[in-house]
């Protein structure tokens, strides 16, 4: 008995780990065909994401020191949120409530990632995977294919 809760126990506390990329080049290389996928190859959705990100991630830190003084303490309260959000996360992510400072940093990382997946998409014409070249036109059409597919099971 005491044989079974202890691999019970062990089974339990077994994680699976997988390692995607090994820093922050590996990020840019290897997000380089899913990137732009995400955004199901739709320019007009990277042009947005990119505004979006900007707004959120940029301008509160922008506006923390330019600008009216509502608009400092807006932005101000804007920060304070982000160090919030990482302080409640610090158990599951190890990610200090200290680093909201590299927050546009990083946010400005992820645009340079988009925008490097989309432009070598749109210059290969489509994406290279293991050995093989998929086309930009039939990657779209299985895009088209799949919204309506999801469309039909929802």
């Amino acid at each position: 008995m005491n044989q079974r809760v202890a691999s019970v126990n062990r089974l339990a506390n077994f994680a699976i780990s997988v390692h995607w990329q090994v820093g922050l080049s590996g990020l840019f290389f290897g997000m380089g065909k899913n990137y732009f996928a995400i955004l199901n190859f739709r320019i007009e959705m990277v042009v947005l994401r990119c505004l979006a990100w900007l707004v959120v991630g940029v301008s509160p830190f922008v506006g923390a020191f330019f600008g009216p003084a509502i608009s400092r303490v807006a932005c101000t309260i804007g920060i304070s949120s982000i160090a919030s959000l990482l302080a409640v996360a610090h158990r599951q992510t190890g990610i200090g409530w200290y680093y909201f400072g590299l927050f546009p940093l990083c946010v400005l990382v992820h645009i340079y990632s988009l925008l490097r997946s989309t432009l070598l998409t749109l210059s290969k014409g489509g994406i290279n995977w293991r050995s093989n070249h998929y086309d930009l036109m039939d990657l779209r059409a299985h895009v088209c294919q799949r919204q309506v597919w999801l469309a039909e099971r929802h």
